[in-house]
């Protein structure tokens, strides 16, 4: 008898372990990333450049927290890749969101002129590819998951 209830007790812990890992895969291959804002700052004339403020918001709209969220793109203007950047760990509650502000330098010498030109029209799409990665199974385990995001600058 107390064999089949260590038997029973163990598939319990073990179906339990399970869903809560679905739960956070859940969360991080549903998490949206969203360019909510996009501002030219600072031009630079003499060492060519223009800085761009991005806004990204990562959204949680499961009931399971990310924890550990970090995240690696490529950005493109007019479908040309300009740079890249990142953010580092952070946590996302369930059903919340977290907005990350970030800073990029575009050097003129280093981009096509129709981007340039594009830039000072200030009539240009800035896209982001690429992914993000969270902690699961008690943060021991890294789950990836591409992603895209699209802002159209006016």
């Amino acid at each position: 008898m107390k064999k089949i209830i260590a038997i029973f007790a163990s598939a319990l812990i073990l179906i339990a372990l399970i869903y809560n890992v679905g739960l956070e895969i859940r969360a991080i291959k549903n998490a949206k990333v969203e360019i909510y804002d996009a501002k030219l700052g600072k031009i630079n004339l003499i060492h060519r450049y223009v800085t761009l403020n991005l806004s990204i918001k990562i959204i949680n709209d499961e009931k399971k927290r990310i924890e550990d969220l970090q995240g690696k793109f490529n950005i493109y203007i007019l479908n040309v890749s300009i740079g890249e950047m990142n953010f580092s760990k952070i946590d996302i509650p369930s059903y919340s969101s977290r907005s990350i502000s970030m800073r990029i330098k575009i050097y003129f010498d280093k981009v096509a002129e129709s981007i340039v030109e594009a830039i000072k029209k200030l009539n240009f799409k800035i896209t982001l590819k690429g992914y993000i990665k969270g902690k699961i199974f008690f943060s021991l385990i890294d789950y990836k998951q591409n992603v895209e995001a699209s802002y159209q600058y006016i």
